[in-house]
């Protein structure tokens, strides 16, 4: 496996993984655009902030898991925390 970790991601935590999983490869190059992902060959998986089908050539990749994080609290009774999709699990289809 190897996995690009996003900006976001890495800030997030995500890298705590590589303890579990030590065997697998993790990249946190900054700035790789999803055509970078999509054109190299090597990243078989990859955390992102910003996915759109458009932009990852939906037929390189799947998504695995959309991960939501918080997006703010709707004032009411009771309150209510908003959340919305911040990260998206890729695995390159096969």
């Amino acid at each position: 496996m190897h996995v690009h970790i996003c900006n976001h991601a890495a800030q997030s935590g995500a890298s705590l993984f590589t303890q579990t999983h030590s065997d697998w490869t993790y990249n946190k190059t900054e700035y790789l655009t999803a055509s970078d992902l999509t054109q190299s060959p090597w990243f078989t998986h990859a955390v992102v902030e910003d996915y759109t089908p458009e932009q990852y050539h939906a037929s390189h990749w799947t998504v695995l898991e959309k991960i939501p994080g918080f997006n703010g609290v709707r004032i009411g009774i009771p309150p209510k925390v908003v959340t919305e999709t911040k990260l998206w699990l890729l695995e390159r289809s096969r």
